[in-house]
């Protein structure tokens, strides 16, 4: 459209489109087993996502406000939306972002999960104490991002082995070494 133009009825294009920047949503879908997780996280008000567009640094956190209330019987899926404040226009509408969603925040004792082993009797760790390797029963909860949080057998602080597992038994002398730094 150019100065002068007139805009009739039938006209269909368009002069301007408007979308609303502050607050925008987010939708995306999670598996249906998650649900009742999420949904006690929602009632609780500890549902939050942060979500970033590929490429960029920049994080936009917002709040979960809404379950779709149907599960897509083909995938499993329901789709979740949150609401961002999206203060600094780091989102825009139509943009496809990759979200990290927290349920909720708790003090618990992790380890790397390459330091878990699993036996026929179940997960074990190896716990080093006086130069000694020690074979430690443990309970994992679940492994989030490279970590397992151990439900039970270790109380927190103690050294665990993350590499070599395979040459040692309980008792087997050893000599610990801090890991490697990522190139060396």
């Amino acid at each position: 459209m150019k100065v002068g133009n007139f805009v009739r009825q039938a006209d269909t294009a368009a002069m301007a489109t408007i979308n609303q920047m502050a607050p925008v949503y987010v939708s995306f879908t999670v598996p249906q087993k998650v649900l009742p997780e999420i949904r006690q996280a929602l009632a609780a008000e500890t549902a939050t996502i942060e979500a970033v567009v590929p490429g960029e640094q920049k994080r936009a956190n917002g709040q979960v406000t809404m379950i779709e209330n149907t599960v897509d019987p083909a995938t499993g899926m329901a789709t979740i939306r949150a609401t961002m404040p999206n203060e600094h226009e780091v989102l825009w509408p139509g943009t496809l972002v990759t979200t990290e969603l927290t349920l909720r925040i708790e003090q618990a004792v992790v380890v790397p999960s390459n330091a878990v082993q699993v036996s026929q009797t179940g997960s074990f760790v190896f716990v080093i104490s006086d130069s000694v390797a020690k074979v430690q029963p443990v309970t994992v909860d679940r492994t989030v991002g490279g970590l397992s949080v151990i439900g039970s057998g270790l109380k927190g602080g103690e050294t665990v082995v993350t590499d070599g597992q395979l040459l040692l038994s309980n008792g087997t002398r050893v000599n610990p070494r801090n890991a490697k730094a990522a190139g060396s």
